[in-house]
């Protein structure tokens, strides 16, 4: 999708990414990540918290690649929630970068992912799913 007329070109909350967990949740989440196969030893991460819809409890970004994998828009992206208070699988897709939307869908934030490699402005939406529990591709 490029970008024009009403769209807005930034969201309105930046995701702070860290190199490590911080606290038990974070911790539990890339285990959870690990042990499914979805991190792999050696390979770099980059976690965020964040609370996609607005009921007090975080969701975490997850972002993991081999050095430079945001130029290439090749990073692997996994969203991760809790379901009965485990972490839980919520979207998997590749980019480069990633920005929470202002809008929302079934009151969860839409993910803004910036997933072309020769165009910088250039996004695709990622919306909330009930029927699928997942973020899916607009």
């Amino acid at each position: 999708m490029i970008l024009g007329g009403n769209a807005q070109a930034f969201s309105d909350a930046p995701l702070l990414f860290r190199d490590s967990p911080n606290g038990p949740r974070e911790r539990a989440v890339i285990a959870a990540l690990s042990k499914s196969g979805n991190l792999q030893p050696g390979i770099g991460f980059k976690i965020a918290a964040t609370d996609l819809n607005g009921d007090g409890v975080s969701e975490w970004i997850v972002s993991s690649g081999q050095q430079g994998c945001e130029r290439r828009a090749a990073c692997r992206i996994h969203v991760m929630g809790l379901r009965l208070g485990r972490p839980a699988l919520l979207g998997a897709m590749n980019s480069g970068k990633i920005a929470l939307s202002p809008e929302k869908a079934y009151g969860v934030r839409r993910l803004m992912l910036y997933n072309n490699p020769s165009n910088d402005f250039t996004h695709q939406l990622y919306s909330w799913s009930p029927p699928a529990e997942a973020f899916v591709p607009d």
